[in-house]
C-alpha cells in the first residue's frame, strides 16, 4: 500500500533470500504482483491531462462513438483521449509501483497498452528519498561513519 521506493525497497528485500531468513523473503514475495491499480475515474483524468497537454492541437473529434461492452465509455471523455483510441480497457492488466497498464485500441485498429504514471508519484518518490536519506544519515550516525 506504501508504493514507491517502499515497494522497490521491499521488491529488493524480497530477492535477497541468501541474507535474511526465508519466512522475511516469503512474506514479501506478493510485491511483485499484488499492486493495487488507481481507479479507473483517476486513470481517464491523468489520460486526459496527458493527452492534452502533449498534443496542444487535438480538436474534439469524437462525433457518435461507441465503446463495445466491457470497455471504457470514452464518450463521456475529453476529445483528447477518444481522438486517439476507440477503445481502452477501464481494468489494468498490471499495477505496479510508479504506473499501471491498460489495453487500448487504437481508431486504426492496432491494440496498444497504455502505461499510467499514477499521480503525484514525484512528491511521493521525493518523500520517499527524503525518508531514505534520513535513514542512512542516522545509520552513519550509529556506526560512527
Amino acid at each position: 500500500e506504501l508504493g514507491g521506493l517502499h515497494n522497490k525497497a521491499a521488491q529488493d528485500v524480497a530477492t535477497r533470500g541468501n541474507m535474511l531468513p526465508t519466512p522475511i523473503v516469503d512474506g514479501l514475495k506478493h510485491v511483485f504482483e499484488d499492486m493495487p491499480g488507481v481507479p479507473w475515474e483517476e486513470v481517464e483524468k491523468i489520460l486526459t491531462k496527458s493527452i492534452s497537454e502533449s498534443n496542444p492541437d487535438v480538436r474534439d473529434q469524437r462525433g457518435s462513438m461507441e465503446a463495445p461492452s466491457g470497455s471504457a465509455d470514452l464518450s463521456a471523455m475529453d476529445g483528447a483521449v477518444d481522438s486517439i483510441f476507440s477503445e481502452i480497457d477501464p481494468l489494468p492488466i498490471a499495477a505496479a509501483s510508479i504506473g499501471q497498464v491498460h489495453r487500448a485500441t487504437l481508431h486504426g485498429g492496432q491494440q496498444v497498452v497504455i502505461k499510467v504514471i499514477y499521480p503525484n508519484i514525484r512528491r511521493h518518490m521525493e518523500g520517499d528519498l527524503q525518508d531514505l536519506r534520513f535513514l542512512g544519515n542516522f545509520i552513519n550516525e550509529q556506526l560512527n561513519l
